[in-house]
């Protein structure tokens, strides 16, 4: 029930609220639970449901606010007090007490971006994944650099001869858990670059929820031959280093933007609880077809149901998705 309750907030849905109710030692001795339980009995709707986690007795209460569940939790003590039974209780509102928005990083006020507490919930949902994933990121990352080096090197020479300017590209981007790292690309934009046009784009996607189309047809910011390298992904090979370092994963979620971030609901932020990725479910499932709201789902859906097979899967893809997209240009 906990876990439809969260998908249909998620989805725009009303809160609920679940209240832990901890018993301490009293007069009442063994009985203690039970005269608890008793009472609660006799407050909770007949939608609400009543139950047990590690040693708490826990309602689940739909629909209800923090403020509403606060006055059950104050009532209860009160009540069981004078039935000589001594308890305490903490609530959990979902997801008024979680929407706690991200820092704006792009102005520079905080220097870390903290995600929501139902996104940090999550740890420990994804933490049995952590080992083989970062396994295969490990061998895959070390496989794949040393393959590309050669193309890395000649990437890097052209990049120098055609435009002034670092050959490498480095930005702040938001990964896992909503920590900050520096992500690497091949420059294929000129250097004095004007980045509220980016910014400008991305807002207009996610507002108005049209296909995630790059601006590279009609961007006069890209050096030349630069926008081969991105519809191919060999602007990305860098990003490599971010793999082995741990930064970002084989398969994952694209890594976002600080203002990107700032913009995104409460649902949107459980894709935070995967490590980004070179390429992703939303890569190979239309990627530039795909409405912004489409890639959140592709990537919410990634992030809730990790597993091997289907990163094996999603990197078989990966080649044909970016021939067709080649030849869709």
């Amino acid at each position: 029930m906990l876990n439809h309750e969260l998908a249909r907030t998620d989805r725009g849905g009303p809160s609920f609220t679940v209240i832990r109710f901890h018993v301490d030692n009293s007069a009442a001795g063994d009985d203690a639970a039970s005269i608890l339980i008793d009472l609660l009995q006799e407050r909770l709707r007949q939608s609400d449901v009543l139950g047990s986690l590690d040693s708490c007795i826990v309602a689940f209460l739909p629909q209800t606010s923090a403020p509403s569940a606060r006055r059950l939790g104050v009532e209860m003590v009160r009540y069981a007090g004078e039935r000589r039974v001594v308890c305490r209780y903490d609530i959990i509102s979902y997801p008024d007490d979680h929407r706690h928005q991200l820092h704006d990083i792009a102005e520079k006020d905080a220097s870390t971006i903290q995600p929501t507490t139902s996104v940090r919930f999550e740890k420990a949902i994804t933490g049995k994944h952590v080992l083989w994933k970062r396994a295969a990121d490990l061998v895959g990352g070390f496989t794949l650099l040393l393959l590309s080096l050669p193309l890395m090197a000649v990437v890097t020479v052209f990049i120098k001869f055609v435009s002034p300017g670092p050959a490498l590209f480095k930005q702040e981007r938001v990964g896992h858990f909503g920590e900050l790292f520096l992500c690497w690309k091949f420059r294929t934009m000129k250097v004095d670059a004007d980045p509220s046009v980016h910014q400008q784009h991305l807002v207009r996607l996610a507002d108005e929820d049209i296909p995630m189309k790059k601006l590279d047809g009609a961007d006069s910011r890209i050096i030349p031959f630069g926008k081969i390298l991105r519809t191919t992904g060999i602007d990305e090979l860098p990003q490599l280093l971010n793999v082995i370092r741990g930064e970002m994963s084989l398969v994952g979620p694209r890594p976002c933007l600080a203002y990107e971030a700032q913009r995104y609901r409460s649902w949107q932020w459980h894709r935070f609880t995967a490590r980004p990725g070179l390429t992703g479910l939303w890569q190979v499932s239309g990627k530039n077809r795909t409405t912004f709201t489409e890639m959140m789902r592709l990537d919410v859906r990634y992030s809730r149901s990790l597993s091997l097979f289907q990163d094996m899967a999603i990197i078989f893809k990966t080649l044909p998705a970016i021939a067709k997209q080649v030849l869709n240009q």
